[in-house]
């Protein structure tokens, strides 16, 4: 079976059909130029259970997502398994002009179990690193996904 991969590179203006529940985190950076720098495990397909099996599988492939402008940053997060950081959802809101008056900035709010990651920033961009692996987990084991990774380029190889 093959995931037919609409494109690697999505951005805020496919924000409305994004859904980051259940995203695992790798890893968490910091770029040029304002930028904040997820390593993800995006989940881009819930599969349910054919008739006589009983759990979900996952189309899923690692993926950076990149935060634009990043300003007002602020981490509130407990988490009792740091190595086990699932996002619950990402929220945007209040659209305004930033700072300047010269580009779109939102309010971004990013929830865990344990807290979340609140900033303004303009946009983001989500990089697609390889096609998506069919699991049974909401997960990439490292080895799978190639380490823990901020590259912003796609591989046909998975």
């Amino acid at each position: 079976m093959k995931y037919e991969l609409e494109k690697t590179l999505w951005t805020g203006a496919d924000y409305e059909q994004m859904g980051w529940h259940d995203a695992r985190v790798h890893g968490i950076s910091f770029g040029k130029n304002y930028q904040l720098l997820l390593d993800i495990d995006y989940i881009f397909e819930w599969v349910h259970p054919k008739e006589g099996e009983t759990f979900f599988k996952f189309w899923i492939a690692p993926c950076t997502l990149i935060f634009e402008n990043v300003y007002k940053l602020a981490f509130d997060l407990e988490l009792s398994v740091p190595s086990e950081m699932y996002i619950d959802g990402i929220v945007r809101s209040k659209e305004s002009l930033t700072p300047n008056g010269v580009l779109i900035e939102y309010d971004w709010q990013i929830d865990f179990d344990g807290g979340g990651i609140t900033f303004n920033g303009t946009d983001f961009n989500q990089h697609v690193r390889c096609p998506p692996q069919l699991t049974e987990v909401q997960e990439l084991d490292i080895i799978s996904r190639g380490g823990v990774s901020f590259s912003t380029v796609y591989s046909s190889q998975s």
